[in-house]
């Protein structure tokens, strides 16, 4: 029984052992696959960042303008002319209003000539602009040309010229003397030379002497509005605005319309002293340097 018992004790003991054993040598291939297997595995390379695109070539960016100022090989100016008192531009025409004080002023009307030496639409290239020699029309009126303002305000668009006289004297109805600055728009065309001709003179409907007629002028397609901000029909020189319509089966322009402030008609508020057509002629904004409302002489739109 004895030498049977150390029998069993050691066939367990060397079951232990041999049970270990096979855990032990389990263990160590597993940490060495584990480990060779970190070893051969490579990280997943990162992703290359994505190429920046190329700026666009720049569309014409270098400009070089020749003949910049435009009296400088065309006209010559003398003393208090102030040339450029009054500027409208359309399409490639330009006209340049003068102001003289002791002579009749003029209107100088250019042909802006526009030439480009690129091959395409990209990269650098030059414009170059030159402008016709000018048409030269003086006022019209040569009996009052003296201090007319001809040339103050000046519009323009594909079919006419529009050059105001606010200070030219002409005739009341109401009494035997001239009314005197009531002023005068004259409407210019051009003929089959492409010249610009007289075509209409515009006077107020209902003068008064210090009117300035013109003295503000906006035009746009066939919708003519006139400032006269010394208008009396509401107080002196409260102030007016004269609309005129283009009919083209007459070739004239037509009286529409004449606004005033008849909300306040306040004395001297200048109504008319600057007008702004604009979103086909349906919209109009009058300006009133002289409105006093708030403040006196602070101004006004409408």
């Amino acid at each position: 029984c004895p030498l049977s018992m150390k029998s069993n004790l050691l066939f367990i003991f060397l079951a232990l052992i041999t049970s270990l054993s096979h855990v032990l040598c389990d263990d160590h291939i597993f940490s060495n696959a584990t480990s060779s297997n970190s070893t051969d595995i490579e990280p997943a390379p990162k992703p290359k960042p994505k190429p920046k695109p190329k700026p666009a070539p720049p569309v014409l960016s270098k400009y070089h303008v020749s003949e910049a100022k435009l009296f400088s090989r065309t006209i010559s100016l003398t003393e208090y002319q102030r040339f450029g008192h009054s500027l409208a531009s359309y399409g490639s025409s330009v006209a340049v209003g003068t102001s003289k004080e002791s002579i009749s002023a003029s209107v100088y009307a250019y042909n802006i000539v526009v030439s480009s030496d690129g091959s395409n639409d990209s990269g650098k290239g030059n414009v170059n602009v030159s402008y016709s020699d000018a048409s030269v029309l003086p006022s019209p009126d040569s009996e009052s040309a003296y201090y007319d303002g001809f040339g103050q305000s000046v519009a323009l668009n594909t079919d006419a010229l529009v050059v105001a006289a606010p200070f030219r004297s002409i005739a009341l109805a109401s009494t035997s003397s001239d009314g005197y600055a009531s002023g005068t728009v004259f409407s210019y065309s051009t003929n089959a030379a492409q010249a610009y001709q007289l075509s209409q003179a515009l006077v107020p409907s209902k003068p008064n002497a210090n009117m300035r007629f013109g003295a503000a002028l906006s035009l746009l397609q066939g919708t003519l509005a006139v400032g006269a901000p010394g208008a009396d029909s509401l107080g002196q020189m409260s102030g007016e605005v004269y609309i005129y319509v283009y009919d083209s089966q007459i070739s004239s322009w037509t009286e529409s319309s004449v606004l005033r402030d008849d909300s306040t008609g306040a004395p001297f508020a200048q109504y008319g002293s600057s007008v702004f057509l604009s979103n086909n002629a349906n919209e109009l904004a009058v300006g009133a340097s002289g409105y006093s409302q708030h403040a006196v002489h602070s101004g006004a739109v409408f």
